[in-house]
């Protein structure tokens, strides 16, 4: 592995570089079951290449394995702030899981999920997560415009019909 890191300071070619210590990065994890010197390995080049997709797949999975979700976040907002509509959505969708689920910051999660609707405003699933979060903390407002979102995405009359019922009741007990 040092031998690789030393190698690497001495390519000048910047992606043979990145292919050495991403090898010395993967024996550390596999070979020599050292995660955390893996982490640093991976995390250097991240600084030198920050769309090194080996990096990121590599970096995701020992964040999530040692429950590293601030990390793990800002690895994955620094990915979506590079791609556009749907792949943002998603990445940004799994970003505001995090926020709600393993750090239960609720309000974090809404702005996340707000950001991933803008990349994708016709989402169903990002909006029906709108929808419970915002009626989990009491965010009214924004959860009628949500159920205004959802009515006009459904294409079936039923659930718009259920959607308006939900939203009428919204106005009558909160929003007067």
């Amino acid at each position: 592995v040092d031998n690789l890191r030393h190698l690497s300071e001495k390519v000048s070619l910047p992606e043979v570089s990145a292919a050495l210590l991403n090898e010395a990065a993967r024996i550390c994890e596999v070979h020599l079951e050292d995660p955390d010197r893996a982490m640093q390995i991976y995390e250097d080049v991240m600084e030198q290449d920050a769309d090194n997709l080996q990096c990121i797949t590599a970096l995701n999975r020992l964040y999530c394995k040692k429950k590293l979700f601030r990390p793990l976040i800002k690895i994955l907002t620094r990915r979506a702030a590079r791609t556009a509509g749907r792949k943002k959505a998603r990445i940004l969708y799994s970003v505001a899981r995090i926020h709600h689920e393993r750090l239960s910051e609720i309000n974090e999660a809404i702005d996340t999920l707000e950001e991933a609707h803008q990349a994708d405003p016709e989402s169903s699933l990002i909006i029906g997560e709108l929808v419970r979060l915002c009626q989990l903390v009491g965010q009214y407002e924004k959860l009628s415009q949500y159920y205004d979102k959802q009515i006009k995405l459904s294409g079936d009359k039923k659930e718009s019909a259920a959607i308006c019922l939900r939203l009428g009741q919204l106005y009558e007990e909160n929003l007067r």
